[in-house]
């Protein structure tokens, strides 16, 4: 370290010495214009660190410990004009998500099965839906993906895609090693195409634009669960797979209801997917939607008092057409409790877990039994209250039914005349299986 020391100060002192020779203008120029391949007119004595480096070989030759700490930092030479221009040139900040970018993610969270597929795969979808977009009987697809996995990636697209409401969803292909030729199915020419699509926007216009947008997310889908079930009836009809049956004719089936909840929620900007499956021993198909941040499973089908209600269903209130048993619910009420079974072909594996029981209708809104004593209470509270109207949920099918053979044996009716004090009263009741709900009701004879 000694002989270290040493050279560190010679050096500077020869730096000294240097700085303060004279020298010609010429020498002067040339310091201050020449290139690396220029040759300087005075070598100048080693730098520090030079010193410093060549000392460090020194050592490890001796074999001896190198020293530890950080080597000394030479001061950098000033900036030559040139470069002063160049770094009054701001830096361009980090770029921000341009507001395209946002749009287009935004946009993409709105269609979830695309949005479980990789970079491949998205281009495969990104084909098919612009082959069908545009009405193609046959076109190409490129990609060398097994045959099974081109088949859920078409089908994904029809269930992301509820606006095309001309494609069944029945193709065919060819596999040709790199690439497929697809060749689909289509009900409508491209004049009835637009023809019914302005029906269709004319008929959900109306509904969307009194929806506020301040709402939240929970509003918005009940309006919309609302507005199927008051304004559709469940009922075989030509175009009962898709929207159009729906939003016009009003008479559809349980693919119609799905996929209309689907093109409603995705117009205001709720992710809803379509899911296909089995339900009663028969094939259905349901929703789940994304709520505040969290799935849920919907079923508007089963919601809607024409599908499944059983009892004075001819008789209801208005007010009772939807049942909102099934408007958010978890996977352990829906799936477990209630019967639906996902097709394993294309849901197996991707389906969102629905986890929150909290938004359940009943059970939030304070109608949920374990005791049919219970409930009676509250039917007499409401009595009470100058209700006409009640409804509740009970935990099984063995309470429901206990609750139904009260019914059967007039304690709702003499409640009724008891504490209305009327001579004569019509009442009524209907129920569902699925959900274990019942609705009660009287009116003046």
């Amino acid at each position: 370290m000694t002989v270290l020391l040493i050279l560190l100060i010679l050096a500077g002192l020869g730096a000294f010495v240097y700085l303060f020779t004279e020298k010609t203008p010429e020498e002067e120029q040339t310091a201050q214009t020449a290139g690396t391949a220029a040759a300087p007119t005075q070598t100048p004595p080693p730098s520090l660190s030079q010193l410093y480096e060549e000392e460090l070989e020194k050592l490890e030759e001796e074999n001896r410990p190198a020293p530890t700490g950080t080597p000394l930092q030479l001061p950098t030479s000033a900036p030559s004009e040139e470069e002063e221009e160049e770094s009054a040139v701001p830096s361009p900040a980090p770029a921000a998500t341009p507001a395209a970018a946002e749009e287009e993610q935004a946009e993409a969270e709105l269609y979830y099965y695309y949005s479980l597929l990789d970079d491949e795969e998205k281009a495969v979808y990104d084909q098919i839906l612009e082959g069908i977009g545009n009405r193609s009987d046959l076109f190409g697809v490129n990609t060398d993906m097994d045959a099974d996995r081109l088949s859920q990636i078409s089908h994904f697209v029809f269930c992301d895609h509820p606006e095309l409401f001309w494609f069944k969803g029945a193709y065919h292909y060819t596999d040709y090693g790199d690439h497929y030729n697809m060749e689909y199915t289509y009900t409508l020419t491209q004049e009835e195409i637009d023809a019914r699509q302005a029906e269709i926007t004319a008929a959900t216009e109306e509904f969307l634009a009194g929806v506020d947008e301040d709402l939240s997310d929970y509003e918005k889908i009940r309006m919309v669960y609302d507005y199927l079930c008051f304004n559709t009836v469940y009922q075989n009809s030509p175009d009962d797979q898709n929207i159009y049956s729906t939003f016009v004719s009003r008479e559809t089936v349980c693919e119609g209801y799905a996929r209309g909840a689907e093109y409603l929620l995705q117009q205001l900007g709720i992710p809803c997917i379509l899911i296909e499956g089995n339900a009663n021993d028969d094939s259905h198909a349901w929703n789940a939607v994304l709520c505040d941040g969290k799935w849920y499973g919907m079923d508007v089908t089963w919601g809607d008092m024409d599908y499944g209600m059983k009892g004075s269903v001819m008789n209801a209130p208005e007010e009772l057409e939807a049942n909102y048993a099934f408007l958010l619910s978890d996977d352990e009420e829906f799936y477990t409790q209630q019967g639906r079974v996902p097709d394993a072909e294309f849901f197996t594996g991707v389906l969102p877990a629905c986890t929150d029981p909290s938004l359940r209708y009943y059970p939030s809104h304070g109608l949920f039994y374990e005791d049919t004593e219970d409930a009676w209470n509250t039917v007499q509270e409401s009595l009470d209250g100058g209700e006409t109207v009640f409804s509740c949920q009970f935990a099984s099918e063995e309470l429901r039914d206990a609750f139904l053979a009260d019914i059967a044996d007039d304690r709702y009716s003499d409640m009724v005349l008891k504490t209305t004090g009327a001579q004569q009263i019509h009442t009524g009741y209907c129920y569902s299986e699925e959900g274990n709900t019942i609705d009660i009701w009287y009116e003046a004879a």
